[in-house]
């Protein structure tokens, strides 16, 4: 069983891709330009560090990420792990945020690995529910919360079955943009979450967050 307990970001990508050409371009090319805020509270990357109430929460700086639940599934050949994720914004002006396309990723306690695509295709990812996606040079900043407001997403990531095994807990690791809200096009920063040990049954999952965040029918 893997050791989780220092996992840096070098190491954590690199169990996470270690074949060549499996590291999503988010990690290799970073894409929108990255320029510095003229705003004296943006946050910055030592800001990134565990809430005091637990694994499943990270303090950002300007907002606060919190995995509330894991709902996992199954079809005869894959596992499927939904997220479901709160962000609050802990500042006093409006922030925005989106999702880094092709930057999320999940292991088990067994060292199973989840995707954001279950077909293979990299260049495709359907992950993200409830939050824009920055992909490319195209940014879409519709999740927009006001000073002292929370909003939630959820992420999708699959694996092969077999192992049928049931995670006990998971690592789970994502690129969250923060963009300039003068200028919707730049990212201010894009900080890599990486949550340790999140436990696969949370204790108080938020009601009806798993429903909100049901996808649309295709």
């Amino acid at each position: 069983m893997a050791n989780w307990t220092q996992v840096s970001r070098r190491s954590f990508l690199h169990a996470a891709f270690p074949m060549v050409g499996l590291m999503p371009t988010a990690f290799a090319h970073p894409g929108n330009a990255i320029r510095s805020s003229p705003r004296e509270d943006r946050a910055k990357p030592e800001d990134v560090r565990p809430c005091s109430g637990g694994t499943n929460c990270l303090n950002v700086g300007t907002y606060t990420a919190t995995i509330t639940d894991i709902v996992a599934s199954d079809t005869p050949t894959w596992r499927l792990a939904r997220l479901i994720m709160r962000f609050t914004n802990r500042s006093d002006d409006r922030i925005f945020l989106a999702y880094r396309a092709r930057s999320c990723f999940l292991i088990d306690n067994f060292g199973n690995r989840f995707f954001y695509s279950k077909n293979g295709d990299w260049e495709q990812d359907m992950s993200a529910v409830g939050i824009g996606t920055d992909v490319g040079n195209k940014i879409d900043p519709q999740f927009m919360l006001k000073p002292k407001e929370s909003g939630v997403a959820s992420f999708d990531l699959w694996r092969q079955r077999p192992p049928n095994e049931k995670a006990l807990s998971y690592e789970f690791s994502v690129m969250i943009d923060e963009i300039d809200p003068s200028d919707l096009k730049t990212v201010l920063w894009r900080p890599l979450l990486q949550f340790h040990k999140v436990p696969a049954k949370l204790s108080q999952p938020l009601t009806g967050e798993s429903v909100l965040l049901e996808r649309p029918a295709q």
